[in-house]
């Protein structure tokens, strides 16, 4: 049977007294979340900037931060991805992983990786062939430049697997439906975006030429994440906020929908993923492993995504350029500098990861290692 969802808080090392809520993040016009392809400067330069669909983590606890400095409250330090220890983020204990929520309030998450594309319209494309991991039976005979290889005949091979097809890019609701990202996003392209170079005559316009690609939610859509907050904070500090939000400062409205809702009553996995067979993990979030991690492992369907976030010191005293990092760690000399952080890969969120020699609990407690991670919505799961 599956396990509830993980929303493991074992990382409060203090004994503080919390609540959680749900806030609705409503953008009101297109935005843009940077990644890896933006238009960056110098080597990194490209012709086509394209944003994320979804926020980044820690996007969402930048914006949290700055509705609590609005208010003059405490925000604490910027996340840092090289201290793996609960960190302090003013009233902030803890976030969910982002999620999307339609119209109806119903919650949306990144569908489980192992089936392939669909291209049908419509959030109830059920029909659709799953990749199963299976050791019923091996591949039949083969044969190397050694001779038969009988290891074949026992192998482990994934059912229903087409290596020319794409995995899915479905979403999948708390109610267990399915719907295609096209559903949900509308991307728009601007054209003729200027491109400052620093030392350039402004007057220049000869590199005028590149791409933006940005994203707007369809109607009645939005994000949301459960929030865990200090139980004395007042919640009315969010509730109807708009703020700058993404690359493109563009605006977001910000909305209670649950005053004391949680991760774990929003989504069970015995609900979204009825016949799932046991001895697996899917992530519902984007998640860091270790070099070794899939040692733990007997197979897996996963994809992978960078990771960089923006350190802001507690009194900058320059805002650009932007610095990039070593090893998550700013230049001894520009520590009154903002800076962007080394890159790194994880799991991307609908992977799913077959248990070893060390079952699924192998799996979930290195998971959950990265207690760092785990408080601000990365490296959550459920267990089958």
């Amino acid at each position: 049977m599956p396990c509830s969802v993980s929303f493991n808080f074992k990382m409060l090392l203090t004994m503080t007294k919390t609540k959680t809520t749900v806030l609705r993040i409503r953008p009101l016009e297109y935005y843009f979340f940077g990644g890896e392809s933006t238009f960056g400067n110098g080597e990194g330069a490209s012709y086509f900037a394209r944003s994320n669909p979804l926020p980044q983590q820690t996007s969402v606890l930048g914006l949290l931060r700055r509705l609590l400095f609005d208010a003059q409250k405490q925000i604490g330090d910027s996340f840092r991805a090289d201290r793996n220890f609960k960190q302090a983020f003013g009233a902030i204990e803890g976030l969910s992983p982002v999620f999307l929520m339609d119209g109806d309030g119903v919650g949306w998450l990144p569908h489980a990786l192992d089936a392939h594309s669909k291209t049908e319209k419509g959030c109830n494309t059920e029909d659709f062939a799953t990749i199963n991991f299976s050791t019923a039976r091996g591949l039949g005979e083969a044969f190397t430049g050694l001779g038969k290889n009988p290891a074949w005949a026992a192998a482990p091979y994934f059912e229903n697997a087409d290596s020319k097809k794409e995995l899915t890019d479905l979403f999948i609701s708390q109610l267990g439906k399915t719907c295609i990202r096209e559903e949900v996003f509308k991307s728009f392209t601007r054209i003729g975006i200027t491109k400052f170079r620093r030392g350039a005559d402004p007057k220049t316009r000869t590199d005028a030429f590149y791409k933006q690609e940005m994203f707007k939610l369809t109607k009645g859509w939005s994000f949301a994440v459960v929030v865990e907050l200090d139980d004395a904070f007042d919640t009315n500090l969010f509730n109807g906020k708009t703020v700058a939000f993404g690359g493109e400062k563009s605006l977001a409205r910000i909305e209670v929908v649950q005053p004391s809702g949680t991760f774990a009553n929003v989504f069970k996995a015995e609900i979204m993923y009825r016949d799932r067979p046991t001895g697996q993990v899917v992530l519902l979030s984007d998640a860091l492993v270790d070099d070794d991690f899939f040692e733990k492992c007997a197979a897996a369907i996963a994809k992978t995504t960078p990771f960089r976030n923006i350190i802001t010191p507690q009194t900058p005293k320059s805002y650009g350029p932007m610095i990039t990092a070593t090893k998550q760690q700013a230049p001894p000399k520009e520590l009154d500098k903002l800076f962007k952080t080394d890159k790194l890969t994880l799991l991307k969120s609908g992977s799913i990861l077959f248990g070893g020699v060390g079952g699924t609990k192998a799996i979930t407690d290195a998971l959950e290692d990265a207690i760092h991670f785990q408080q601000i919505g990365y490296n959550h799961y459920f267990t089958f």
